[in-house]
């Protein structure tokens, strides 16, 4: 703790001053649920504003949203607020997990964007399991975090180095929809 009073820095990742400093760090406990609840928040959100970027977040994309979480027996629906502004259910962390592992987004965009976007929930949910594991070793979660796995110079992609969405990145549904909208 001397250490870390005199010079934060000394430890990896700390980037300000603890606010209790007298605590040791063997003492303090990483929120896991709250990092995957507010991740997945995100997850979500930003497959909903790739729909919105295009103009499709409509009632299609959105019946079609609703019955894939029909078929995975969670109660969902989107609600329209005076504002204008849409609305979801919030969902509970069970229905989080099934959504990011069972959600087929082959329903909404093409298989090669889908893809993209199955494998970053992919990797994020299995850091997920490995941080919560007691028994995973500090240094290989470390480089599955930074993406290394064994490949020297690899970054992992991350929400903003997402390719952009295309028209042809949509699924056939709602490319249907982009062709008689114009």
């Amino acid at each position: 703790m001397e250490k870390l009073q005199i010079d934060f820095k000394t430890y990896p990742g700390h980037i300000r001053p603890p606010l209790f400093d007298m605590i040791p760090l063997d003492y303090i406990e990483f929120d896991a649920l709250h990092l995957f609840l507010r991740i997945t928040d995100r997850l979500w959100t930003m497959m909903l504003a790739e729909i919105e970027e295009k103009g499709l977040f409509n009632d299609i994309s959105r019946q079609v949203i609703i019955n894939e979480m029909k078929r995975l027996k969670i109660a969902f629906d989107f609600w329209e607020e005076e504002s204008h502004i849409w609305k979801y259910t919030s969902l509970s962390g069970d229905d989080k997990k099934k959504v990011l592992n069972e959600f087929n987004l082959n329903i909404l965009f093409r298989p090669s964007r889908a893809h993209i976007l199955r494998q970053l929930w992919d990797e994020f949910f299995n850091l997920y399991k490995a941080m919560i594991n007691p028994f995973t070793d500090p240094q290989q979660f470390k480089q599955q975090l930074h993406g290394q796995k064994g490949n020297k110079g690899h970054e992992p992609e991350g929400l903003n180095n997402l390719p952009k969405m295309e028209n042809k990145d949509w699924s056939p549904i709602v490319n249907k929809y982009i062709e008689n909208k114009g």
